[in-house]
């Protein structure tokens, strides 16, 4: 992990790598290793910021891209459709209310996830994911260790599916409407 943080501006660059990942369950579409087998490496790499400005606005950004190789079985022979990737983004804003009764502040976000694994036959299984968030922040009580946050999120999900993934339906279009009320304790 690389970091720079100067002034008002935070830049994270990280990379994690996995050998044989994932022998239990599905990564990212794809198929999981059977048991005895062997998962296939992961590689995810990630880069972030935040700009912080003087007057209580913060500006925030990511990019992060992962891939996973076929999974073995017991013979190390490469299982079909078990290898994956995945690019994700998101952009952030972030305003203290200053006006507010307690420390409050506003947040705007939009994010989108494009996942994709590879398919024997037929065409390659995606899911192509979006969302858009506004949130409210508040500390009601002024305890640094307590807060109680609302959000409400708009998410679009497309997922085509290979004839080989799942027999029948080629591709699923979701549309969702989210409201959230968060508290969280922090315990020192």
């Amino acid at each position: 992990m690389l970091i720079y943080d100067q002034g008002p501006l935070n830049l994270n660059l990280e990379a994690a790598y996995d050998m044989q990942s994932g022998t239990a369950t599905p990564f990212l579409l794809a198929a999981a290793a059977p048991a005895n087998g062997l998962g296939g490496d992961v590689l995810v790499v990630g880069l972030n910021t935040t700009i912080k400005s003087n007057d209580g606005l913060t500006f925030g950004g990511e990019v992060m891209w992962g891939q996973k190789a076929s999974n073995k079985d017991a013979a190390k022979s490469t299982i079909n459709d078990s290898k994956a990737s995945r690019l994700q983004g998101l952009l952030m804003a972030n305003m203290a209310i200053a006006s507010a009764p307690f420390p409050m502040s506003v947040t705007g976000m939009v994010q989108a996830i494009e996942h994709k694994a590879d398919a024997a036959s037929g065409s390659d299984p995606k899911a192509s994911i979006y969302e858009l968030t506004l949130a409210l922040l508040t500390n009601p009580v002024s305890d640094k260790n307590f807060s109680l946050n609302y959000e409400l999120s708009y998410i679009s999900a497309t997922y085509k599916y290979g004839a080989d993934v799942l027999a029948g339906a080629a591709k699923e279009k979701e549309h969702s409407i989210l409201f959230a009320v968060e508290g969280l304790i922090a315990i020192p």
